[in-house]
């Protein structure tokens, strides 16, 4: 069964990393541009939640901050694992990110108009579509994904494909 999902974004961020929350914090801040940020993780920026306890950010914490928003004074010159999460986490809410945790993306399609996802978050016991999105811009780790860029503006510009996505690591 396919549930149909309609908002009222114009574009779509595949992944809740850094990436994708720069991505997304930019679009709406710089261009107007409204935005949904899905993930198939239960929080942002999965990877800095299950780094080891002891995790410090190599680069200082001043040149380390995502548009916007710096990393607070407090976190020191190399912000731990958990200064980086709380930073984070913050970004979202400052932000005002919108995301859609827990939610895997398994195809990305021409549509009219746009880009249609096939997503798992329509029907409880099935899959859902999200239609008519201007802009695709995926944030996904070359070990989760296949292919693992797959942004584009719109349907009609000369790169522009069906993207099929696979959830298994690459061999």
């Amino acid at each position: 069964m396919t549930t149909q999902v309609k908002d009222n974004r114009d574009a779509v961020v595949i992944g809740a990393g850094p990436a994708g929350l720069a991505v997304a914090r930019q679009l709406e801040h710089r261009h107007g541009i409204k935005t949904l940020v899905i993930d198939r993780a239960a929080a942002p920026a999965i990877s800095w939640r299950t780094r080891y306890d002891n995790f410090r950010l190599n680069t200082t914490g001043f040149l380390s901050h995502l548009p916007g928003q710096r990393i607070p004074l407090t976190a020191g010159r190399w912000p731990t694992r958990e200064d980086m999460v709380r930073y984070f986490d913050n970004y979202v809410r400052r932000q005002n990110i919108t995301l859609e945790l827990g939610c895997e993306v398994n195809g990305v399609d021409r549509a009219e108009g746009g880009w249609r996802l096939d997503t798992s978050s329509g029907a409880r016991a099935g899959s859902g579509s999200r239609s008519a999105h201007r802009h695709i811009s995926c944030d996904a780790p070359s070990d989760r994904f296949h292919p693992t860029s797959c942004s584009s503006s719109s349907p009609g510009h000369p790169r522009a494909r069906s993207i099929r996505l696979s959830g298994s690591p690459s061999a």
